[in-house]
């Protein structure tokens, strides 16, 4: 790992980038570190998203569950993990979300056959979900697997154009469209 410019007091400043490469490695001690960093925003994001302790907890665990299990496959956009993390912790809540109104819905049915009371955000979450399942589900099959394959498994580019046959710009820009396509399709239905 390298020392960074700008260190105060001689400190060491250590990258993202090369934690991440320990982590690889197996480091242990670098994840630790990464978590020790980030964890917090990770957890205020799922909270923020998934509205009760235990799930967003749990939602935070897969993230980095996730982040160790991906960890060779990880590359990083920017100099920083955050955004990797912040991507993945919405996926994670968002399913967190679905989970709970299924249970709730189940739980509900079970005492009184009635329907499962949805807060507004949880409504509109999984409203959100399902419109974006839905964009995916239009898309051509190519685009669809390369989108599963970076978000939903979080491999890097280099491994799905492997895995599908094409190129690393290929996949890079088959995914930069998937998201325009989504923001641009969230936003007009928000």
């Amino acid at each position: 790992m390298k020392d960074q410019p700008g260190a105060e007091d001689g400190a060491l400043l250590v990258s993202d980038a090369a934690r991440l490469g320990a982590i690889a490695a197996g480091d242990h001690r670098a994840f630790a570190d990464l978590f020790n960093k980030y964890a917090r925003n990770v957890y205020r994001y799922t909270a923020s998203i998934v509205g009760r302790t235990a799930e967003a907890e749990d939602a935070c665990q897969e993230v980095w569950t996730t982040l160790w299990r991906s960890r060779g496959r990880i590359r990083l956009a920017t100099e920083t993990l955050l955004p990797w993390l912040l991507v993945t912790a919405r996926y994670k809540s968002l399913h967190a979300v679905k989970r709970m109104q299924r249970d709730d819905a189940s739980a509900l049915s079970d005492q009184d056959g009635g329907a499962a009371p949805d807060s507004d955000r949880q409504a509109e979450m999984v409203r959100l979900l399902a419109d974006v399942e839905a964009l995916v589900q239009g898309l051509p099959e190519l685009d669809r697997e390369v989108f599963r394959r970076c978000i939903h498994d979080g491999k890097d580019y280099a491994t799905v154009s492997k895995e599908l046959g094409i190129t690393v710009a290929s996949t890079r820009n088959r995914l930069s469209r998937t998201r325009k396509k989504a923001r641009t399709a969230l936003t007009l239905d928000s």
